[in-house]
């Protein structure tokens, strides 16, 4: 038995022909929206596409045994001079790009590195993901790190990576419009260093599959970068015996078939 003061008993309100009417009526009024949504994903990669070719590089086209090295998130006051040191034995170049927030704090290691002949990209201000953040916010924060940049050395990069490589068509009109071009990483160029996998494996990943043209991705700061340093002295053994030469991404552009360096 029960209390029947706890028995709620709703009433049929509506017949089944109306539920089944109810049900017709919102299809009607979503299937516009899932239709207007779709076709936003298809204009969406449809300007990706068509910006790509002029604004991202991936890797080179050139005869010549080139390959540029480049490293993300620093500078580091610890990893960053171990690597210049590594890059100075071999006379290699290459480029870093930098976050704004490590440039504010270490400025006189990106001094260092352009007076090493190398080159600064843009990596934003801090590690972020852009695409979920609004449009002003990244462009705010580039233009922070921009300047910061600009105070440390007197350069202005014309190279920017997103963190994690990621971007949308609104961020590659707002980076070419400020006379970027995005630089990613040649597929199975990324030996994911940061995972620390060893030494060893890192530098195998990366000599394993190398070829003129390649843009390898590395990091000089967000962890433990020992391995890295490591791994960039074999690669640059290996692979400089092997008759490579190691450039910055604009010496790269400048040996490419049509390849245009930003002004």
């Amino acid at each position: 038995m029960y209390n029947s003061i706890y028995t709620i008993t709703l009433p049929c309100i509506l017949s089944a022909g109306e539920v089944l009417m109810i049900r017709k009526r919102l299809a009607l009024l979503i299937l516009p929206a899932i239709v207007f949504l779709i076709v936003l994903v298809i204009k969406e990669w449809e300007v990706i596409e068509s910006y790509e070719g002029q604004a991202v590089i991936r890797h080179v086209t050139t005869s010549e045994k080139l390959i540029a090295l480049t490293f993300d998130d620093g500078p580091d006051p610890l990893y960053t001079a171990r690597i210049l040191a590594v890059l100075d034995k071999y006379n290699a170049r290459t480029t870093f790009f930098v976050l704004g927030l490590n440039v504010r704090q270490y400025p006189h290691l990106v001094r260092q590195e352009i007076a090493a002949g190398h080159e600064i990209g843009l990596h934003g201000y801090r590690h972020v993901l852009l695409t979920g953040q609004p449009l002003y916010a990244t462009l705010r924060d580039l233009k922070r790190s921009e300047e910061l940049i600009v105070k440390a050395t007197g350069y202005r990069p014309v190279y920017f990576r997103p963190p994690f490589g990621f971007y949308n068509a609104a961020l590659l009109r707002a980076v070419m419009a400020r006379g970027y071009r995005v630089v990613l990483w040649t597929a199975d160029m990324d030996p994911r260093d940061y995972t620390d996998p060893g030494a060893r494996e890192i530098a195998w990943r990366v000599i394993n599959g190398a070829g003129n043209g390649d843009i390898v991705l590395l990091h000089d700061h967000g962890g433990n970068r020992t391995q890295t340093v490591l791994a960039l002295e074999e690669i640059l053994r290996v692979l400089t015996a092997r008759g490579y030469k190691f450039v910055t991404l604009t010496e790269l552009l400048e040996s490419g078939q049509g390849g245009k360096i930003p002004t």
